[in-house]
């Protein structure tokens, strides 16, 4: 993989990245990682998910980099559907929307994350304030029960 620039932007994956939204089915806590020190943004709490690979789908790419980076099982997901996040001409971040039966935290180590836990998801501008700006309406689509 392979940083581009984008204005005065750089971004990790020249296809774009996606990220994982898991919640509980209630849809108020969500699970995050705390990004390690190699790698962009080291030392915030941020969705699971990176880079697309060549041909990769979003849902494809934030499922793969959950379970390399969380340890998430992919059989106990549920995918809801998929919102746009940050867009610039050459490059884009999309969030998918997913669910599991109960919080669970999988035991999984990984150079990208130095842990994960689940958060209220009210709380999560708070711990990222890059997701500030898309946060009300992504997390305001599961609420609302909205189409993917």
């Amino acid at each position: 993989m392979t940083f581009i620039r984008c204005g005065d932007h750089t971004h990790w994956g020249p296809y774009g990245a996606a990220g994982l939204f898991l919640t509980t089915p209630d849809h108020r806590r969500v699970l995050l990682q705390l990004r390690s020190a190699y790698v962009l943004s080291p030392g915030v709490w941020a969705l699971p998910g990176g880079a697309l690979e060549r041909g990769e789908s979003v849902q494809e790419a934030a499922v793969r980099e959950s379970e390399e980076e969380v340890g998430i099982d992919r059989s106990t997901l549920t995918l809801l559907g998929t919102r746009p996040g940050l867009t610039h001409p050459s490059w884009s971040y999309t969030y998918v929307l997913a669910q599991v039966p109960h919080e669970v935290l999988p035991r999984h180590e990984s150079w990208e994350a130095d842990g994960h836990r689940w958060f209220d998801i009210d709380d999560v501008p708070r711990l990222h304030p890059s997701l500030a700006d898309d946060w009300a309406r992504v997390a305001g689509s599961l609420a609302s029960g909205a189409p993917a």
